[in-house]
């Protein structure tokens, strides 16, 4: 078993039901992972096609949004669907893939620091160092995308952990609903204002925001 088989594991195990994507450096474990496990990917043409589709899901879900993009440009073509979410309480996951530590700070392919990048406009956002990590970290960013205002969320894999094998698997970590759990009931008054107002209108607009959950 390697890192990317655990993300993928722990994606499906939280009922996550699809992984929007485009192919590029250092995703190569994670997409092969998908496809041992025949969890489902959706490829788009573009990073940021394939971010405002998982944060459109997530926002007419309440689901966690999975998105995977590659190092560089590409992630931050993804960075408008993790603003988007950031401004429209949409849980959203954006995984970016990187080159190989081993080869840090000597000019690897668009070596960049996407998790600093992404940080002014998310909950949670890490580089993760090792494989025995991503339990961790993915139950960390989980957690905060659907706690409290739901939000964007953020992890850079590099394919030196994505790609390494994985021994010992932490069973003890309880893996975190991926769902903004409702936190409170509507104004029962305001709410049968809201009826009688529909009932009466001949052409009703509702206009609602991600609260409306």
């Amino acid at each position: 078993m390697i890192g990317a088989d655990i993300l993928v594991d722990s994606l499906r195990d939280r009922g996550i039901d699809f992984l929007s994507a485009v192919s590029g450096n250092g995703l190569a474990p994670i997409l092969d992972a998908c496809r041992r496990a025949r969890f489902r990917v959706i490829d788009t043409r573009t990073e940021y096609s394939a971010a405002y589709l998982a944060e459109a899901y997530a926002r007419l879900t309440g689901k966690v949004g999975v998105v995977a993009a590659s190092s560089g440009i590409a992630h931050v073509n993804a960075n408008a669907g993790l603003m988007n979410g950031w401004f429209d309480g949409s849980p959203l996951l954006l995984i970016t893939g990187e080159s190989a530590r081993y080869g840090a700070d000597t000019g690897v392919f668009q070596e960049f620091d996407h998790a600093n990048f992404a940080s002014p406009f998310c909950k949670y956002s890490v580089r993760v160092e090792a494989a025995s990590q991503i339990e961790f970290c993915l139950n960390e960013a989980i957690a905060q995308a659907v706690s409290g205002r739901p939000g964007p969320v953020q992890l850079s894999i590099p394919i030196s952990v994505s790609g390494s094998e994985v021994n010992d698997v932490d069973s003890a970590i309880r893996r975190s609903p991926a769902q903004v759990a409702p936190f409170g009931a509507g104004d029962p008054t305001a709410i049968e204002q809201a009826t009688t107002l529909l009932q009466k209108a001949k052409r009703p607009i509702l206009i609602a925001g991600s609260g409306a959950f």
